[in-house]
Order: structure tokens, then sequence, then C-alpha cells
């Protein structure tokens, strides 16, 4: 199904000032865009079921491996009914937006496939770049929702986790939502990466979500492949899209060990949402599933 030219958006949004957490930058530069409350020109549309979502993360570094998974994606991609790109942050390590987008990822607007970003560390770094990402992604704000089916794709800012106007959103987003949900944000909960402590995201967040029958979490900033089952809750780690991938560290207190861990391949991952479940496929560069599961809702 191709949505690009349905009409009617339905997304709902707010801003907020950015006050970074201890897993994000702290920089006086990384200000929010200016409030949108008109999505004119977004393509993000209300998602029917079933439908395909492929997910992408901590890619905007154009290296040659961000450009073996943009078309090994491309090409698997190629014979399916992909509506919309999701993507875990960082999408722009610098400033130059043909290396980094337009040549690697140009072909997704040809083929009607939808952008759904949210903001990683990088992403902020510069009111720069801050712009760039909002002219070339186009999030509609810093955290906002998508429907999908009776469900909802939440998009969150994890460089402003404490910030409360956020937190009373997310919970007000998922009081209000039938089932999948899906949750995208760009520090992970659970890793077993270089960076290690994501206090904030656990203390904060993972309550709200292991109050709700959430269906699939989605994070990035390490740059490997995790998945954890955690009181009920799938998380995966997909930080894999371009910049180099780094080896596993020691789980910090409170992280479990994942149930399938890579730390060789840049990667990226299929979700095909149907009416009662979600399936993930997980491509390596050379097109081959590194892992595979399903999460019934």
């Amino acid at each position: 199904m191709n949505l690009r030219g349905v009409m009617t958006v339905t997304v709902m949004v707010l801003m907020a000032a950015c006050t970074p957490p201890s897993t994000g930058p702290t920089t006086d530069s990384a200000q929010p865009p200016v409030a949108t409350t008109s999505l004119q020109g977004a393509d993000l549309v209300p998602l029917e079921l079933p439908t395909e979502i492929v997910v992408v993360g901590d890619f905007g570094s154009g290296s040659g491996a961000q450009y073996d998974v943009a078309e090994t994606m491309r090409e698997v991609i190629s014979n399916r009914d992909v509506a919309l790109l999701l993507t875990t942050g960082d999408n722009f390590y610098s400033d130059d937006v043909d290396e980094i987008w337009h040549e690697p990822y140009g072909w997704l607007d040809a083929e009607g496939i939808a952008i759904a970003a949210a903001w990683g560390n990088h992403d902020i770094e510069t009111t720069s770049r801050l712009a760039l990402v909002q002219e070339t992604l186009n999030p509609p704000a810093r955290w906002y929702s998508l429907p999908v089916g009776d469900g909802k794709l939440i998009v969150l800012d994890s460089n402003q986790v404490d910030n409360p106007e956020q937190l009373d959103w997310l919970r007000s987003e998922l009081e209000t939502s039938g089932t999948p949900i899906i949750i995208s944000f760009h520090h992970p909960a659970f890793s077993c990466g270089v960076y290690a402590d994501y206090d904030d995201v656990r203390q904060t967040w993972v309550p709200v979500i292991q109050s709700f029958d959430v269906t699939l979490v989605l994070n990035g900033h390490e740059h490997h492949y995790e998945r954890f089952e955690v009181a009920g809750n799938t998380y995966l780690v997909t930080g894999g899209g371009g910049k180099k991938i780094r080896d596993r560290q020691e789980c910090s207190a409170g992280v479990p060990d994942p149930i399938v861990g890579n730390y060789q391949d840049h990667h990226f991952v299929l979700l095909t949402v149907g009416e009662g479940s979600v399936k993930a496929e997980v491509f390596d560069t050379d097109g081959e599933v590194i892992d595979t599961f399903s999460v019934g809702y």
C-alpha cells in the first residue's frame, strides 16, 4: 500500500524546551525547532494494518557501511510493501546532507516511503544540524505519535527524558491507545554497550512502559544489535546503520543478558505489523537474517 498520496494527516504532536539528561549531550545550542502545529507537507499518515516498517539507527555518517545498509535495505524491501522508514536517532553526524541522506536514501521518496525520525544526541549538537534534520527528515515535533491500526507508533526524545511535559504526554498517549504500541527513542533502556549507564531512562520511562501493554520498544545509540525481554516487554537496540560497530561490554546493574546480541554486523530491522502480532526480521549487509521473532498483542 502506497500511503504517500493520502491527504489526511493525523499526527498528535507536542513541543517542549530541551533539558538534556545525563544520557545525552549538554549544550546550549540544543534547542527544539519552532513549534509545529500544522503538518503541511509531512508524509506521516495513519498506517492501516497490515503494514511494514523498516527501522535503522545511528546511520548518518556517510560511511561505506551506511551505503551498504541502504543498498541492502533497498534490495530487501523491493518486493515488500513498506510504508514507513523509522529511525532510532543519530540521523546526522555532520552537515553533509547529500553524502548522508540524498545519495544513500534518496530512493525512499521515489518509492513513496515516509520517514518518522527520532532525535539522537548528535542530531542536536548544533543549531545548524538540528535545523538540517528538521528540514530533511521533517519530524513533526521533538516527540509525536502516529496511529497504527487501533494502536500507535510513539516517538520520544530521549535527549530530555526528565522533561515533565513529555512524560505527561507519554502517559496520555498510552492511556488512550489501543494495540499495537511501538515506541522508538534513541538512548536505550537496556544495553550491554560501551555507554552502559541509562539510569534516567530505566527510572523514568521504563516504569511507565511496564504499566501498559507496550508491544515493542526500539532504541539506538549503541552501535550494535541486542534484544531483551524485561517484565513482559520486548526491547531492541538497533544502532548498526553505519557507524563503526562496537563490542559488547559488561552489563551494568539492572540490565539482564540479551536474548540475542550481535556485535559484528551492520544491520536494519524490518517489522511486519499485522492483526495480533508484530514480526521482526533483522538483516545484515549481505541480506542474511541475523535475528527473527514475533511479538503478540
